[in-house]
């Protein structure tokens, strides 16, 4: 390990600050199966069958800040945590669709018509542009540095006081979407005791903001939700101060994954095991997925086509209790997730063993180590993942322990991926945040329920290539 790399005088010791990371870190969030980016409701709506049971999210919520009417619809606009005159009627009517919104900031931005901007860019980022008038159009932000103690006491008092001004707001809020929000590498604002400008991580910077602002809301606002979206930046002095973790868009303008349309070359069991299992962190995981924008064709990932390739990454997603984000993907293997789980029974209640440990609770037999078991839990109940990662069908042999797992031994099981009654038919993209229908995707009504028989306390299946069965039993 080298410390130094620059000939300096030591002529005052040097500090070096190391942190390791634990696991677990924290319990996982109470309720934190809950947290399904409303797809509760638009796979009910979907099928026409009502409202959800409880509201949904309008996640990667930008429209309610105060900037210009024209620079707000910019979608990359950073979130100036302030109301404007049109935030009450945009919010009523998110609460109108039964939706709870996650008002989208990013740490490591400021709006440059922002007045706090032009009084301290200077101190938070010397390298930054000047203030803009605030009527100024288009996305206009800049950087700054978290480490800076003016910019992380501003950030948070800016939150506390636009929500505690206007508590209306603070009620109807369900989350923060911390966007951005990984730390990065540059140039210190402040030059060392030799006057020498260093490179600098701001880590500890960006912990500290999190840190304050967790422990704001959470003492202020229990009921909201802090997500961050800090995709493959697995760093736990961040996300202990947070809810859920938004991850994946590192994949996106993968070539591979345009190419080929599938995750498949993209990750494996091992890989998505030391990434993706949130219960080691104390941390739940939202995966968004990246097919569409690495250059597949948009009628081919919507289409028919798309279907197969969906359901590959829901398998590689449920076998590693990870929460999927419906986008960028065919949708249809997502809604019917959703929906498999809350027919399952959904809560705290719910517990996961992953395929690395599910052997002391059933025995699986297969020619190939790439299909793996996974196994839910909850009272009289049990939901079998099995996940196939290879390029061809398996013949499995699965013999539960029905004792230790506290159900009767049946005598079938379901499957539960062709029970939720969800058709591979039109799907309407209003009802997922797009425009219009897609009127190429016509596979049909839906499947009918398929039970599979128990012998002897075992169950002989296949399980398709790059596929995944969901059985139910209890």
């Amino acid at each position: 390990m080298t410390l130094i790399d620059d000939p300096i005088p030591l002529d005052n010791p040097l500090a070096y600050t190391f942190g390791l990371q634990a696991t677990p870190v924290k319990p996982m969030p109470q309720g934190w199966r809950a947290y399904d980016l409303g797809m509760n409701g638009q796979w009910r709506r979907q099928v026409g069958q009502g409202e959800p049971k409880q509201p949904t999210w309008a996640f990667w919520y930008q429209k309610w800040n105060l900037q210009n009417e024209e620079a707000r619809k910019d979608r990359w606009q950073p979130g100036y945590p302030a109301v404007g005159p049109w935030t009450k009627e945009v919010i009523a009517g998110t609460a109108a669709e039964n939706a709870k919104p996650f008002l989208y900031p990013v740490p490591s931005w400021v709006w440059r018509g922002a007045p706090e901007y032009h009084t301290f860019h200077g101190e938070w980022n010397p390298d930054s542009p000047p203030g803009l008038p605030p009527e100024t159009t288009g996305a206009q932000h800049s950087g700054i540095w978290r480490t800076v103690p003016s910019y992380q006491d501003w950030h948070t008092w800016r939150w506390w006081k636009t929500l505690k001004d206007n508590p209306w707001l603070a009620e109807k809020t369900g989350g923060i979407y911390n966007d951005v929000v990984q730390a990065f590498w540059g140039p210190d604002p402040k030059p060392d005791r030799h006057g020498l400008v260093r490179t600098r991580h701001e880590l500890l910077g960006a912990r500290d903001i999190q840190q304050r602002m967790y422990v704001l809301f959470q003492k202020e606002w229990p009921h909201i939700v802090i997500s961050n979206h800090q995709s493959a930046d697995t760093h736990m002095s961040q996300l202990a101060f947070a809810h859920v973790y938004v991850t994946g868009e590192n994949y996106a303008g993968n070539a591979t994954l345009g190419k080929e349309e599938s995750y498949y070359h993209i990750m494996d069991l091992d890989s998505c095991r030391a990434e993706l299992t949130g219960e080691k962190w104390g941390i739940p995981i939202i995966f968004l997925p990246e097919i569409q924008p690495s250059g597949a064709p948009f009628a081919r990932v919507y289409g028919p086509e798309g279907i197969k390739p969906a359901e590959h990454l829901a398998g590689l997603l449920l076998v590693h209790d990870v929460i999927p984000w419906p986008a960028n993907t065919n949708p249809v293997p997502m809604l019917r997730l959703a929906a498999l789980k809350e027919n399952f029974g959904w809560d705290d209640e719910t517990q996961f063993v992953g395929y690395w440990k599910s052997s002391e609770l059933a025995k699986l037999e297969t020619i190939t180590s790439s299909v793996v078991l996974s196994i839910y839990r909850r009272p009289g109940k049990v939901m079998f993942g099995l996940m196939n990662n290879s390029d061809e069908d398996a013949k499995v042999v699965l013999t539960p322990d029905w004792a230790r797992l506290g159900v009767a031994a049946p005598q079938e099981l379901i499957d539960a991926y062709t029970a939720t009654g969800i058709p591979n038919a039109p799907l309407d993209l209003k009802l997922l945040g797009g425009e219009g229908k897609i009127k190429f995707l016509k596979l049909g009504t839906p499947a009918e329920t398929v039970r599979l028989p128990v012998t002897d306390g075992r169950l002989r299946l296949t399980v398709e290539k790059r596929n995944f069965r969901a059985l139910v039993a209890g």
